[in-house]
């Protein structure tokens, strides 16, 4: 078949000399050929530079064969599926069977003198003729591949030539029926062309081709509406002029998309970018102004220099000139654009004469001289200048975009009322209105510097301004035919696509304008039209006022719109919420942003501090059971581990299992309520060995309910729990252990009674598999085209993440005691940075007793090569290069030992990751075991519930202050939180009893006024004595003494006072709703408010603890910012108790009603203390006679003050 004929596919024939691709120049276009020709490439190359083995007999290579043998049959299939494309596709059999014929010679050839070579690979004579073989094997292949390339081009210009028919065919149908009878083959017909045009377009190398074809799928996807709707209308109303222009233009645009998508299958070469996608002139000018005013003073050349800078300076000013003139720049702008291009010009003079100066020698350059001075000032004044034309482009922006609708709207009424004389004038303001847009549109361009955005918003201004005559036509069609619907719907459907067209453009051109000038700019012209639309009020020009504050509804709106776009491109948060709330939510979102980021604050501070806690091998759990009355629970039951929670909360026996290394391993509820308490003994007989396990109650029944926790009762005594382990009804019981042979150190059981909870477990430990000297490593390689890999490479110790995740090698490095030391990259992917030497080199100076784990991400080169030596070294073994995309994990040990668990993984490209999990332990762990073991004796489990029984008043726990004084001679990293706030640096100390002086005024203020009165019937006497204690407990916590030792501790404290200050608010709010309006009931209600939002703040900054930093290899603690706020927030809250009570006096006793009447607070004014009428005493003083004096009549102030329950006067009994 020669190369002028046609064939036949279907129906539809292919002229192949239509066809612009010749195979024989053997371009590769598609990744498909190229990952085809991939494999055959890397095998030809391997055997190739296959090297000579050692020992090898009569020069033969064993490999070589396999490698000949594997390029022999790896070129016979592809031959075979040729010939089967050449049956299948007749367009291309008689180039695709030529091009098998040369395969099959270039493959014979190849195995000959791969044969021959791999008999005697040292004969130089051989290599060259296997190299010129697979050369040819090679380019062969290429041009088949080629080829078989051109089946696709085929199959998707049949479809593109098929497309072409059915246009032609609903062109020529003359009524409705046929009409929709050729556009429901034209859609089966376009969906099939979809699909072969989109794959081509994931195919293509070439990105320019790809957007091209983009871009014309996306205009046969737009057009089709259009093309339906306009064909009705004109096969109705084919006496319209109009409807006929709208069909043609339809037809003609969908068929230039298909002359682009045939265009772009075919297209040979690299494609060039679009003309459109290029820079904006003025802002180009201005960048290639400043580049050039900035020389060397003696290349200055009066004759040369001066008239350059000069010509191009006033292009640029004419350019700025123009932007000034245009209508829509405001006046002030105008001035502004006038008066910087004045400056710009004298700023250039200065610069030149300084110039001249220095190229003369009248001056020298000096740092800071006044030739750096005229350039610095050059700088600003083109600076100025830049920042008023882009303030003059988004005056035009913010006027033209502002109702761009409306003249739309208007064309639409005048059509669809039949007047076709009103059509035509709102036609020629809709033209005015679209060349606007467009014009505007320029000028963005022509203030930015992204070629990508530019040609974005000069393609949609393209668009629109081609749209614009046939959205007029399908008016004019409208107005000559207003009562048809085929006119209507058509109408429809062409303003849809101009105000999607629209809206392109308005994103297009805002993305390329910056929002910073939009906001000043739009505020500008709102305050404008204020002025105007007061102007229009005092002048009584309703007209104006209208049209006026359409504007400056149009402006918010639009500034809306912006804004919410803008807000797309921030994270979800607070601050995105708050600038899409209504103007009355901004005060709250702005004070709940505060807490939020306070709590925030405190919750990363905890993260971090868990995070090095369990990079070191320890973890902290607080287990708290749950009675469900108890005093200051609350309610449900809590198991956080490292300060998150994973308590199931159910009624029962809530557990939580952790793994070795802390890492949650299950977590299950056993309602032993229920009888579930025999599947909860077997869970815990099956748990594997060092394991934690924690335990925390929930709402528990007594036995005569169905209670039979007893069941479970030996699997609690092998993990070291001690009866009893049933807490009764509403009784509570927390417990922590671990699997095992031997209890640990901190296994620890606490059991309340009802009403007595809840009972708590908090403790600081060591990680079974740290008690062992262990650490688990996990290591995730990942290859480029590995189909399970994430495309980034993990190594993870104790389940922390340390890969730097770059490509090449990722190397970590651990000490002897498994903590982590560095994390390094070395780019072995780019044979030519010479990564791999510096690899070596990096590992040869590794100290001894060093723990390596090595990840590869990504590619590999052969630079690796390099480090091999020094893997080996240090425990690699085999070929330490994975080959192209493959993935190798490796663990290694510098030494002086050999350790066992050395090892590496590797993984050829499409099998990986290589994956490397294991518990490590170092040569020097028995050491560790040992000092570990030696020394659980003094760890300390950091628990606040030390003493027996469930007393919980203030004088019972009073008498443990000291409990951690024998911490003293622990280090800082094992000590307990209270006495980790005593080793604060001295200043931090200072500071914290300054403000702890001022908390103590405010309590000695509070007692004077609870000491006043009877507690007895007055609730709220007796919630603020309570208060009090607690908050001052807190205070006596950030100075290192008092009951509470840990942020668990102040944390609960916390709690029992917001718990105390929300029962003070009912009362309080019980009197104050009895109380007549009056200002002592609303100086109440405020009050009570400040309670709740003090107690709030209490329980935020109760998180307080000290800091525990490395700095300069030794350990420093420090928490003064926790410290300061956890005081101030007590000072408050006490503060506002004080005023709380004064306020509930007066409003209870002083403002009676009849409600107050009735009131069950009872205020009664404390007794003095009595006095002894006579002094049993014994006085050995001689009585004088003392004459008798007038009795002196005491004053009812001074009667008064026996009453004064001032602290000289009376120990206080509550504190």
């Amino acid at each position: 078949m020669s190369r002028g004929t046609t064939s036949v596919t279907g129906d539809i024939k292919v002229e192949k000399s239509k066809m612009k691709w010749d195979p024989k120049t053997l371009e590769i276009r598609t990744h498909s050929v190229e990952k085809t020709l991939e494999p055959l490439v890397h095998q030809v190359t391997t055997l190739v530079n296959h090297p000579k083995k050692k020992g090898s007999k009569l020069g033969k290579s064993k490999n070589a064969h396999k490698l000949a043998q594997d390029i022999e049959d790896a070129t016979a299939r592809l031959i075979k599926t040729g010939e089967e494309i050449a049956q299948e596709f007749p367009e291309i059999r008689e180039e695709m069977l030529a091009a098998c014929k040369d395969c099959r010679g270039a493959g014979d050839s190849m195995r000959i003198a791969a044969k021959e070579f791999a008999d005697d690979p040292c004969s130089s004579a051989k290599r060259a003729s296997m190299v010129r073989a697979a050369r040819a094997l090679l380019s062969s292949v290429t041009r088949l591949l080629c080829v078989a390339d051109m089946a696709d081009v085929y199959r998707l210009l049949a479809s593109l030539k098929l497309v072409e028919k059915r246009l032609k065919e609903l062109e020529k149908a003359s009524n409705t029926a046929d009409l929709l009878n050729s556009f429901k083959n034209l859609g089966n017909d376009l969906m099939d062309l979809a699909k072969l045009s989109g794959k081509r377009q994931a195919d293509l190398k070439d990105p320019h081709r790809k957007d091209d074809m983009a871009a014309a799928r996306a205009t046969l996807k737009e057009s089709s509406k259009m093309l339906l709707s306009s064909s009705k209308a004109y096969v109705r109303h084919p006496e319209v002029d109009s409807a006929k222009a709208n069909r043609d233009f339809v037809m003609k645009q969908m068929s230039e998309a298909v002359n682009a998508i045939s265009g772009a299958t075919q297209a040979t070469g690299s494609g060039g970018p679009h003309p459109y996608e290029t820079p904006g002139a003025l802002a180009t000018a201005l960048d290639d102004f400043d580049s050039q005013i900035n020389m060397d003073p003696t290349s200055y050349s009066e004759k040369r220099t001066r008239p350059t800078l000069e010509q191009r300076l006033e292009s640029i000013i004419s350019g700025a000139a123009q932007l000034a003139d245009s209508m829509s720049t405001r006046d002030d702008t105008r001035d502004k654009i006038i008066a910087s291009c004045n400056g710009v010009r004298q700023a250039l003079q200065d610069l030149l004469s300084e110039y001249m100066n220095h190229a003369t020698g009248k001056k020298k350059a000096a740092p800071g001289g006044s030739l750096d001075q005229a350039l610095e000032r050059m700088c600003n004044r083109t600076r100025e200048l830049r920042g008023q034309l882009r303030r003059a482009v988004v005056d035009h922006v913010s006027d033209s975009f502002l109702e761009t609708t409306m003249p739309l709207i208007m064309m639409i009424e005048a059509a669809q009322a039949g007047n076709e004389k009103e059509v035509e004038e709102c036609a020629k303001l809709f033209t005015d209105h679209a060349a606007k847009l467009e014009e505007v549109a320029n000028l963005a361009c022509s203030m930015s510097v992204n070629p990508e955005k530019v040609k974005m918003v000069r393609l949609a201004a393209k668009r629109l301004q081609n749209l614009c005559p046939q959205v007029i036509n399908a008016a004019r069609t409208l107005a000559a035919r207003p009562h048809s619907k085929v006119a209507r719907e058509n109408m429809d459907v062409f303003k849809e696509a101009w105000e999607q067209q629209l809206q392109v453009l308005t994103e297009a051109v805002d993305d390329i304008t910056g929002i910073e000038d939009f906001l000043a700019t739009t505020e500008a012209h709102v305050l404008e039209d204020v002025n105007k639309c007061v102007q229009a009020l005092q002048e009584r020009d309703p007209e104006n006022v209208d049209r006026t504050a359409g504007q400056i509804r149009g402006r918010t709106a639009r500034l809306e719109d912006v804004v919410t776009a803008e807000m797309e491109n921030y994270q979800q948060g607070p601050y995105t919420d708050n600038r899409r709330g209504g103007p009355g939510e901004e005060v709250e979102m702005e004070d709940a942003a505060a807490v939020l980021f306070a709590e925030a604050q405190a919750r990363a501070r905890e993260q971090a501090a868990y995070e090095q806690l369990k990079a070191s091998g320890k973890l902290q759990f607080e287990v708290r059971a749950e009675g469900g009355e108890d005093e200051g629970g609350m309610g449900v039951s809590s198991i956080k581990v490292n300060g998150v929670e994973h308590c199931p909360r159910k009624p029962g026996h809530n557990v939580v299992v952790l793994d070795p290394i802390g890492d949650v391993y299950a977590v299950r509820n056993f309602n032993t309520n229920a009888g579930e308490g025999p599947a909860m003994g077997q869970f815990l007989n099956q748990l594997p060995e060092d394991h934690v396990v924690l335990v925390a109650t929930q709402e528990l029944t007594s036995r005569e309910q169905g209670n039979n926790v007893a069941a479970a009762a030996p699997a609690l005594e092998r993990l070291g729990a001690e009866g009893p382990f049933d807490p009764g009804f509403h009784g509570s019981y927390a417990f922590s252990g671990c699997t095992g042979p031997a209890p640990r150190f901190y296994t620890k059981a606490e059991v309340r009674p009802r009403y007595h909870g809840p009972a708590i477990v908090a403790q600081l430990i060591p990680t079974p598999a740290a008690q062992k000297g262990m650490v688990r490593v996990a290591i995730v390689a990942t290859g480029e085209d590995d189909p399970k890999g994430t495309g980034r490479t993990s190594i993870k110790v104790n389940g922390i993440e340390r890969s730097p995740m770059q490509r090449g090698h990722n190397i970590v490095i651990l000490d002897s005691d498994r903590n982590f030391i560095m994390a390094a990259n070395f780019d072995t992917a780019d044979p030519s940075k010479g990564e791999g030497a510096k690899m070596a080199k990096f590992l040869q100076q590794l100290p001894q007793e060093r723990i390596v784990l090595i990840g590869t991400q990504g590619t590999t080169g052969t630079s690796v090569n390099d480090a091999k030596e020094a893997l080996y070294e240090i425990g690699a073994t085999g070929n330490v290069h994975p080959g192209f995309h493959g993935s190798w994990a490796f663990v290694g040990y510098t030494g002086p030992e050999q350790v066992k668990w050395a090892k590496n993984i590797s993984q050829p490209r499409y099998q990986g990751p290589a994956v490397i999990e294991e518990m490590l332990t170092s040569p020097s762990a028995e050491e560790e075991i040992s000092a570990m073991t030696a020394a659980e004796s003094e760890y300390e489990p950091v628990s606040d519930y030390e003493f027996e029984g469930a007393v919980s008043d203030y004088e019972a726990r009073s008498e443990f202050d000291d409990t951690d004084e024998w911490e003293k001679d622990k280090s800082i990293s094992k000590r307990s939180a209270r006495s980790l706030m005593r080793a604060l640096p001295a200043e931090e100390k200072a500071k914290i009893e300054q403000l702890a002086e001022g908390l103590k005024l405010e309590k000695k203020k509070l007692e004077r006024e609870l000491t006043k009165w009877d507690e007895s019937g007055n609730d709220i006497i007796i919630l603020a004595k309570k208060m009090c204690m607690m908050m001052m407990e807190m205070s006596d916590f950030t100075r290192g003494t008092g009951p509470l030792k840990t942020t668990m501790d102040v944390i609960d404290a916390a709690k029992r006072i917001a718990k105390a200050g929300r029962k003070m608010n009912e009362k309080a709010t019980e009197i104050a709703q009895k109380c007549p309006d009056s200002s002592s009931k609303n100086d109440l209600l405020a009050y009570i408010q400040r309670i709740a939002l003090y107690s709030h703040q209490l329980t935020i900054t109760a998180r307080v603890k000290a800091d525990v930093q490395m700095i300069s290899g030794e350990l420093v603690v420090s928490g003064l910012d926790s410290a300061t706020s956890l005081i101030t927030a007590a000072k408050n809250l006490m503060n506002a108790v004080i005023s709380t009570v004064k306020a509930s006096y007066v409003a209870n006793t002083k403002h009676k009603s009849g409600d107050a009447r009735g009131s069950s607070l009872t205020w009664r004014m404390r007794a003095p203390e009595k006095k002894p009428l006579v002094n049993l005493e014994k006085d050995d003083r001689v009585p004088q006679l003392q004459r008798a004096e007038k009795v002196k009549q005491e004053s009812p102030i001074q009667a008064l003050s026996e009453f004064d329950t001032s602290e000289t006067k009376r120990t206080p009994d509550f504190y």
